[in-house]
């Protein structure tokens, strides 16, 4: 692959998150459209055992070094 080639398919990526931005979609709100139920469940375990002790369980965050996650 040429730097031409890659460079300009770079862009078109770029191009295409705009898009979906510009459209009121975000990169989190795709990949969450695309995990199994069994990953999420998996992910929430993950959270609670690490994380939610200072971003909350809801992950909104504790304030100061603890700053939301949601969203």
């Amino acid at each position: 692959m040429t730097a031409g080639k890659s460079t300009a398919q770079v862009l078109g990526l770029c191009g295409l998150l705009a898009t979906a931005i510009s459209l009121g979609f975000t990169a989190a709100d795709v990949a969450a459209q695309e995990v199994p139920p069994k990953v999420m469940t998996a992910g929430e375990a993950v959270h609670t055992e690490n994380c939610a002790h200072c971003h909350k369980a809801t992950g909104q965050g504790g304030g100061g070094a603890a700053p939301a996650l949601a969203g």
